[in-house]
């Protein structure tokens, strides 16, 4: 429950796309729910910024008042809302009315000095020029300065027309093409806005599907809860959710076979416990011998056994021969192994 007292006659309504952590009410005040719970403070210009997952949207409380609970809905392109006293701080539901775009300017004469009644254009007094603009993707971009409002009007008009049809032929990069036998599971703990495939690959479901970007020599995801973000290593996702084995921690790691840490699929995963990592690790270099705990020694022109014991490194003796060196590593390896009486 709240602690947060509403005032008469108020109603509250979750805002979408923000699982539940925003309300607005129709007394113009928007209420957030991480913490114990506040009013939101907006600035002059009635604005209040919204986060969700480390990203943070601007938006007007006037135009979310009206969403939510205006008579009529409201096409942001055709349709806008305006203030009947003319305070742009006064956002409660009874202050506001839907008015046409091309209205507004009009409305505003009473409120502020615009000389022009045409959406998007505005007059330069020094110059003596109308300058039309657009916005696109939150950005404004300049469309010129024009001696006649009309003329400045219909270029506005123009490139309105050529945004909205390039949006309807333009088509939603927001979904991800599955591969050759490519499987898709939830990640625990995150409300189902990530998902990790066999493939090695973690998708964010956040604002439509996109595909995680991950970073450094170790592939690693951020991913976002409640404005805390955590860091996770990709092929440790992968064989959480696909491998045969359950990893046990500080006791095995997730050895990549074919010595590629970006080819993250399961496939390419295997669980090994800290000495036999490290065994595969000398194997690397090059040791010249074909068994696990032995290798060949330049300098002594010898075969050297070891084997790793709590993480630590235990050597077992030089010998002439390389099958002594792995008899030894096994008979250790066998009392290592015993059970404990």
């Amino acid at each position: 429950m709240s602690r947060i007292k509403s005032l008469p006659n108020e109603k509250w309504e979750e805002i979408d796309g923000y699982d539940g952590y925003y309300e607005i009410s129709n007394m113009g005040r928007v209420m957030s729910h991480y913490g114990k719970g506040r009013i939101l403070k907006v600035n002059k210009f009635a604005i209040v910024g919204l986060s969700l997952y480390g990203d943070t949207t601007s938006t007007t409380i006037w135009l979310l008042v009206w969403d939510y609970f205006g008579s009529k809905k409201r096409n942001p392109h055709y349709l806008d809302v305006t203030h009947i006293n003319g305070i742009i701080t006064d956002n409660k539901i009874e202050n506001l009315e839907l008015i046409g775009c091309h209205e507004k300017p009009v409305k505003w004469l009473k409120y502020k000095n615009t000389s022009s009644k045409y959406i998007g254009v505005r007059k330069v007094k020094n110059r003596k020029v109308f300058r039309s603009s657009i916005k696109l993707n939150e950005k404004s971009i300049e469309l010129g300065s024009f001696s006649i409002g009309i003329d400045a009007s219909n270029a506005y008009q123009k490139a309105l027309s050529e945004i909205l049809e390039y949006k309807k032929v333009t088509k939603p990069n927001n979904i991800v093409e599955l591969l050759q036998g490519e499987e898709w599971k939830c990640i625990n703990g995150y409300n189902g806005h990530y998902e990790v495939s066999n493939m090695g690959r973690v998708k964010s479901r956040y604002k439509g599907e996109r595909l995680m970007k991950s970073n450094g020599a170790f592939p690693r995801v951020v991913l976002y809860l409640n404005n805390v973000q955590k860091n996770h290593g990709v092929s440790t996702l992968v064989w959480d959710y696909f491998g045969d084995k359950k990893r046990i921690r500080y006791k095995t790691e997730i050895f990549h076979i074919n010595g590629n840490l970006s080819d993250n699929r399961i496939s390419n995963l295997q669980l090994l416990y800290h000495r036999e990592l490290m065994s595969n690790a000398y194997k690397k270099k090059n040791t010249l011998s074909k068994y696990t705990g032995v290798t060949w020694s330049k300098k002594m022109r010898c075969w050297c056994g070891y084997i790793f014991v709590n993480g630590k490194l235990e050597n077992l003796g030089v010998f002439k021969k390389e099958i002594k060196a792995h008899e030894a590593y096994q008979s250790r390896l066998a009392e290592i192994q015993a059970p404990t009486q």
